[in-house]
């Protein structure tokens, strides 16, 4: 009788250096978990047990599938410093008790700080054009970030993140009610100082500047 062209339980326990017969393609599949790959075999009408694909991927070395998206927000972050901007929205009492929001944008790899604007009314137009400003500083500075991290405020329009992407800047958004996130920034509303000669550029001095993962 011929040999199955399916898996089946023995072929768990193949000798060394041989391979399931189905094993070649699986590497086409490299999202799917010893579950999914399972259930795509039982609809082929492959008869085998969940726990003989397991061990199939097992001694291929192939871990289970959240284990293979091995990056973090923090390795991203450490990862792209150089090319990550962080941007945020904040208040301000002034001595007279009045309210100001302030836009910030920090760089990441430096701890640097832009304060491009203050308002008591941050209405679209003025968020849109302080984006302008931001891109004509970083065009003058020679700056290659790719990223610009902010959190959900609804004062953040389309309009703002589509000026960003036509720059060349990926916008990516925090998680909902995530402030770490963005913690940088976040933790540097007390720590601003400002540096000589830098007009409204500042240095954020609580911490080490990032510095890239090694290749």
């Amino acid at each position: 009788m011929p040999r199955p062209a399916y898996p089946t339980d023995a072929d768990a326990h193949a000798p060394s250096g041989r391979s399931a017969p189905w094993s070649c393609a699986w590497p086409e599949r490299t999202s799917w978990g010893y579950r999914r790959t399972h259930g795509e075999l039982a609809a082929l009408g492959i008869k085998v047990a969940a726990c003989t694909v397991w061990e199939i991927l097992h001694q291929h070395g192939i871990p289970p599938a959240p284990e293979r998206q091995s990056t973090t927000w923090a390795d991203f972050l450490r990862s792209q410093a150089k090319a990550i901007l962080a941007c945020d929205l904040f208040e301000v009492r002034t001595l007279i008790g009045a309210r100001l929001y302030v836009f910030a944008v920090v760089e990441h790899t430096t701890r640097r700080i832009r304060v491009l604007g203050a308002t008591a009314h941050p209405v679209t137009e003025w968020i849109v054009q302080l984006g302008r400003n931001l891109l004509m500083d970083l065009e003058d500075a020679g700056s290659k970030a790719k990223f610009l991290i902010r959190d959900r405020d609804s004062k953040f329009t389309a309009a703002f993140d589509a000026l960003m992407t036509d720059a060349g800047l990926k916008v990516v958004t925090t998680g909902i009610r995530i402030p770490r996130m963005n913690s940088l920034i976040e933790r540097c509303r007390p720590g601003m100082h400002p540096l000589p000669g830098q007009g409204a550029v500042h240095q954020f001095t609580k911490g080490p500047p990032a510095q890239p993962l090694p290749a």
